[in-house]
């Protein structure tokens, strides 16, 4: 199953991949290092940082095209560290995301290459 549909972000710049393959770079380096702050931010319980940083990734998920499963899950991290609720869940949701978005990571990796060429 694919991860990504980048039919969207095609759509926004029909006339030249160039936009594209920059948002598809942006994407992959910046993405992970904010993965990894909220990884950081469940371990310590800091409810505030899961917040900023679930916030800030979310546009991009949607531009990629990241399945609604996967957002669904992501949303929900956010809404139980803003509620403090569920607390027990969010482990187990970011596990589930971490582990789809490396998957999504491939897949616009292969993109690239394609749109490179």
């Amino acid at each position: 199953m694919k991860i990504c549909n980048l039919d969207y972000l095609k759509n926004i710049s029909p006339e030249s991949n160039e936009l594209t393959i920059n948002i598809l770079n942006l994407f992959l380096k910046h993405t992970p290092v904010s993965v990894l702050a909220i990884k950081n931010a469940i371990s310590t319980s800091d409810w505030e940082n899961i917040q900023k940083f679930t916030h800030k990734i979310k546009p991009s998920l949607t531009i990629i095209g990241v399945n609604s499963e996967i957002i669904d899950s992501f949303l929900k991290i956010n809404e139980f560290a803003k509620e403090k609720k569920n607390l027990d869940q969010i482990n187990i949701l970011f596990i589930y995301f971490e582990t789809e978005i490396k998957k999504a990571y491939v897949e616009l990796e292969q993109e690239l290459a394609k749109l490179s060429i």
